[in-house]
């Protein structure tokens, strides 16, 4: 975001200064032989300071706000779409504050049109020529991370299969096949992850998760109404239930969920979650298939709940959250904990804590796409194959050597959600 910002402001200052060195060129700056005027001519003319501050200010008024507003809403489009970690604004604000930088470097130039007479297009084209070296050095630059981002530094030195090892969630698409999902599965397999399993948060976007398990051999899907969705539910909770219960019989649905409680976002009422949590941890355990939960802020309710109700075989706590002593917990029930790409976040050493004290053999990756995507890429799009920043992680913070982390979290997938 940082380099599109900086080639906004480089456009933005060779747009205003060769306007200005035109403006110049055609006012003279008192001397009608300009550029032939010596610099003490240009110096003593009484109007050159102020033909100089209204020759920018004119151009930037008047001839250059279509092209400079086009330009900040490309930058400002982009900064929407590709921030989904919510850091759109302190973006926004670094362009804003890179501005000034513009409109300094736009006095400077003016300042040296006068100062050293050069002539108007012999400037122009000086820095124009400068622009587009710049230009394509950064679309080089983003060109090269993109690619490192979406492969990888080098795969992982097994193929991992599993829960987001990684997991793809799809909130919010509704039907058709998405554009680029066999590229997303190949870019996964090339950085080492096997298997994807792509999460439905209501009734419709888990019918689209199914059917691209249908159709994609590496996909298998998970099926639920999101807590923070039971609230907006269309039609009779019993027919929605049902539903779901029918997508989680097929063969290629491998979890109920995201199911659970979501006390950190006020969607719906807690004891409506509950309600929907309780049955679908019927559904599961009528399936036969793992139970995958989203838990925020919600540890001790949601642990009270499956001890009531009585867990199913296999439980997976989706985008771990908990604390060293919760992962005790979870531990002694057996629970297995995906941890997600905010595990290599800086400010996230209590949940590095807590995967440390995980057994190797209940741990899981994952993505949370598109969101919490793993450093070194944080701020891009989240997608499968970055789980292997996320394992990479792990196996330092567990002391595993990555090859055996990745066999074990592929053991896990397996036992979790297989076979397959």
């Amino acid at each position: 975001m940082r380099r599109l910002a900086l080639a906004g402001v480089i456009a933005d200052t060779v747009i205003m200064s060769t306007g200005a060195a035109v403006r110049l060129s055609a006012s003279g700056l008192g001397c009608p032989d300009w550029p032939r005027c010596s610099a003490a001519d240009v110096v003593a003319s009484k109007n050159a300071g102020q033909t100089l501050l209204n020759t920018w200010i004119e151009f930037g008024n008047r001839l250059l706000n279509f092209p400079l507003v086009v330009i900040a809403a490309l930058i400002f489009i982009a900064a929407w779409r590709y921030r989904p970690d919510g850091r759109r604004r302190r973006d926004l604000v670094w362009l804003a504050a890179a501005q000034p930088f513009g409109v300094l470097a736009q006095a400077v130039i003016g300042g040296i049109v006068v100062l050293t007479k050069l002539s108007p297009a012999t400037v122009s084209v000086h820095f124009l020529v400068s622009a587009a070296v710049v230009a394509a050095a950064v679309a080089l630059h983003m060109r090269c991370a993109q690619a490192r981002g979406a492969w990888g530094d080098e795969s992982l030195p097994r193929g991992v299969r599993g829960d987001g090892s990684p997991r793809e969630r799809q909130r919010g698409v509704p039907g058709g096949r998405p554009p680029g999902l066999a590229q997303v599965a190949a870019a996964a397999r090339a950085a080492g992850i096997a298997r994807i399993v792509t999460v439905g948060t209501d009734l419709k976007s888990s019918r689209w998760s199914a059917r691209c398990a249908a159709e994609h051999d590496a996909v298998y899907a998970a099926v639920a109404i999101h807590p923070n969705d039971t609230a907006s539910i269309t039609g009779s909770a019993e027919d929605v239930l049902a539903g779901i219960e029918k997508l989680a019989a097929r063969p290629r649905v491998v979890a109920v969920g995201e199911t659970g409680l979501d006390y950190y976002r006020d969607h719906a009422a807690p004891d409506v979650q509950r309600w929907w949590f309780r049955e679908h941890i019927k559904i599961a355990k009528r399936t036969g298939k793992a139970l995958m939960i989203h838990d925020r802020e919600a540890h001790a309710d949601v642990l009270r709940i499956l001890a009531e109700e009585g867990p199913p075989d296999r439980v997976v706590f989706h985008c771990f959250s908990g604390d060293v002593p919760m992962v005790r917990q979870c531990a002694e029930a057996g629970y297995v904990m995906s941890f997600a790409g905010n595990v290599t976040f800086a400010n996230a050493q209590p949940l590095r804590d807590a995967a440390a004290a995980a057994p190797p053999g209940l741990i899981l990756a994952e993505t949370d796409a598109p969101f919490l995507t793993p450093v070194p890429n944080r701020g891009r799009p989240n997608e499968p194959a970055l789980t292997a920043d996320t394992l990479r992680c792990l196996a330092g913070v567990t002391g595993l050597d990555l090859a055996d982390l990745c066999d074990t979290v592929t053991a896990t997938a397996q036992r979790v959600f297989g076979p397959w």
